[in-house]
């Protein structure tokens, strides 16, 4: 009588570890590959808010003001340079239907300014929105969708306020208005937008939330907790917690770039002057 010997326990436990081996190798990979369509859109919403605010100067032979201007109302309470862009990303009835006299959280402009739809996938990084849990309204303001892409005002705190011919200041200021011909250090040598997932707030709010400054510290800008980046993320095993790596920058020229989040402080820096005089690296 021939005997059959089954599945030996040891056998058992190699089929299992093959498995886990196989699945450590192809989760990542599939979530990798994933992570990297949503860099792909990422990067398209900065190509199209560029060709917006340059539709606009070519209008207006001007950028935009940070905020909108004209108006009483502090920075942090107006309608900031996002809105001012709409009518250029073919936006036209959203834009129609917004005071900009009004506060931004006003009940008419909250009327007109849902989290969802139209235009609004433009201001969020779809990067950050899946895995901070945008979907479950954890990212949202009083309902309103918030943005990652903050227009650069310079180095300081303070670069937002100063004027226009103020030093270390960049291209958007809550009341000023820069020219091409202003960005002396060249249009592919100054940023236009940069992402963030820190102190992200509505995507038509002005103040600090949408316009900041880079503030040496002296030590890493960019990062999971930091004032910057902090939205792309790559996972190397199944086991380990996605980490943030990179981010995107809108350069003046238009171009998209990524950087990581250990870029040199001292590149962002220079990056965030529109006539700094500062050399920067090639290849940065």
């Amino acid at each position: 009588m021939i005997m059959r010997r089954g599945i030996t326990v040891i056998n058992l436990l190699i089929v299992i570890v093959v498995v886990l081996g196989l699945l450590s190798l192809l989760v990542p990979l599939i979530n990798n590959t994933r992570r990297a369509a949503a860099r792909m859109s990422c990067s398209n919403n900065l190509r199209q808010l560029g060709m917006g605010i340059d539709n606009y100067h070519d209008t207006h032979d001007q950028y935009p003001s940070g905020t909108v201007p004209d108006t009483t109302l502090p920075p942090d309470q107006r309608l900031n340079f996002h809105v001012q862009v709409l009518p250029y990303i073919e936006q036209n009835n959203l834009f129609n239907v917004l005071n900009l006299k009004e506060s931004w959280d006003s009940p008419s402009n909250m009327k007109h300014a849902p989290s969802g739809g139209g235009c609004y996938g433009f201001y969020r990084c779809p990067d950050w929105s899946q895995e901070r849990g945008y979907g479950i309204g954890k990212h949202a303001s009083g309902g309103i969708s918030v943005t990652n892409y903050v227009g650069v005002a310079g180095v300081g705190a303070e670069a937002a306020s100063r004027p226009a011919k103020a030093p270390d200041i960049g291209i958007f200021g809550y009341d000023r208005t820069l020219k091409n011909k202003d960005v002396k250090d060249g249009l592919a040598n100054t940023m236009m937008l940069i992402e963030t997932a820190s102190e992200v707030g509505p995507w038509l709010r002005g103040g600090p939330s949408t316009v900041r400054g880079i503030e040496p510290t002296g030590g890493q800008l960019a990062g999971d907790g930091l004032p910057f980046g902090g939205t792309h993320f790559r996972q190397a095993w199944i086991f380990q917690s996605p980490r943030p790596a990179a981010f995107h920058i809108l350069l003046a020229d238009g171009s998209v770039r990524q950087a990581k989040n250990a870029i040199d402080p001292n590149i962002l820096t220079a990056l965030a002057t529109v006539a700094g005089g500062e050399v920067i690296p090639a290849g940065w």
